[in-house]
């Protein structure tokens, strides 16, 4: 029996995220399958105990080094043996929205299906911790509420914001299809080309949740890149950032505060460096 829709979260080490994230998708019926890199915290005990509870099939894969490539591959492996119709790429933290209009990523996909399409993109926004954020909050949905956008550095630009990434993490299922050449950035497949819905879904980033799991994050991430990896000049995300408590404790003054229910807002941008600019009225399009 084929499944509609079915996610993949590859994860290292991201265990004080993971009961929100698990709780997300399981809430959005987006059943999982969960590829533990040989974390070393509890992240693969907590995956584990929601075996029952939207988490099809726990894999864990330990390797010295992280290489995407491979990863990816492995997800792609993993998932298609449960039958999908349509794929999720979901990183241990992303929290994604369906496209503005749409109830669900159900009925998201039945649009896309609808209207020809087999990608549906996403726009990156991505949280960071504040002195603003309450620290008796645990659930880091809630407790952090400041953004900025991701520089796509030469990413297409789309017409309504010059700086904005865009990521194709939805898409249909073919067998032989390729998800891994360009890091997951583009979605190859047999006969056929990515067809974008041109209503975009929302991705919530929260890479960094503290100080401490910040640097820890930092320095394992860059211990831990594949030397293939860095040869394609990939895993190059990290290279300029600081292990500065500036960077992981931020005034929100200088971020964009999100309020339910408003329309999404960038006008900051996160660059390489981890460091942020607002985006002044000459950078927009018209």
């Amino acid at each position: 029996m084929r499944r509609r829709l079915i996610g993949f979260i590859p994860c290292y080490n991201e265990a004080d995220i993971l009961e929100p994230l698990l709780r997300f998708y399981e809430r959005a019926r987006v059943p999982v399958v969960f590829i533990d890199n040989g974390s070393t915290d509890s992240s693969g005990a907590i995956a584990q105990r929601y075996r029952t509870r939207g988490v099809l099939e726990y894999v864990r894969h330990e390797t010295d080094e992280y290489d995407l490539k491979e990863m990816l591959r492995l997800c792609l492996t993993v998932v298609e043996r449960h039958a999908p119709e349509w794929i999720m790429h979901i990183d241990a933290d992303h929290f994604y929205e369906p496209g503005q209009g749409f109830a669900s990523f159900h009925d998201h996909v039945r649009d896309a299906e609808a209207s020809g399409c087999n990608v549906i993109d996403f726009e990156e926004y991505v949280f960071l911790p504040t002195t603003a954020d309450d620290p008796c909050e645990a659930n880091v949905y809630e407790r952090m509420k400041h953004y900025a956008v991701r520089d796509p550095g030469q990413a297409e630009q789309p017409t309504e914001f010059s700086p904005l990434l865009l990521q194709p993490r939805l898409y249909r299922y073919q067998p032989g299809m390729n998800i891994s050449d360009d890091g997951g950035h583009t979605i190859f497949y047999v006969g056929d080309r990515m067809r974008v819905h041109p209503v975009r879904g929302v991705l919530r980033h929260y890479m960094f949740r503290s100080l401490e799991q910040g640097s820890k994050k930092l320095r394992e991430r860059r211990a831990r890149y594949s030397r293939a990896g860095r040869s394609r000049g990939w895993h190059t995300q990290y290279d300029t950032w600081q292990e500065e408590a500036a960077l992981f404790r931020r005034d929100p003054g200088t971020l964009t505060r999100r309020v339910e229910g408003d329309l999404w807002r960038k006008e900051v941008v996160l660059l390489e460096d981890g460091s942020v600019r607002r985006v002044s009225s000459a950078d927009r399009r018209s």
